[in-house]
């Protein structure tokens, strides 16, 4: 049997995308702030190949916004949500209230 840790791993990764939406919808981050997050909360190891690319595609479909930052001599691209980007939790929200209110497999 499937313990809730691995189940809560497994939707973590399979909703990345909403993870990472949410996290900066707190608050605005960087890529390895995100990485850093995700990693102590969840209990799962992702990298910069599957976070960058990820950063990339919200920012480009409108969802986040990023803006280069100077911290000393280092420079880094935070991100921070989108009206659109709010909508896009909404309707994931929305859609799971309605699954979990559907009858169990067995009652349909």
């Amino acid at each position: 049997m499937e313990s809730k840790l691995e189940i809560k791993r497994r939707f973590a990764k399979s909703f990345l995308d909403i993870l990472v939406l949410r996290l900066i919808r707190v608050k605005p981050r960087w890529g390895y702030e995100l990485i850093a997050k995700i990693g102590n909360r969840h209990r799962i190891k992702i990298g910069q190949s599957t976070v960058y690319p990820l950063l990339k595609s919200l920012e480009n479909n409108g969802l986040i916004k990023g803006t280069w930052e100077s911290h000393g001599k280092k420079k880094r691209k935070v991100y921070e949500i989108t009206p659109d980007g709010m909508e896009v939790i909404d309707s994931y929200r929305d859609c799971l209230r309605e699954q979990l209110k559907t009858p169990d497999i067995g009652e349909i």
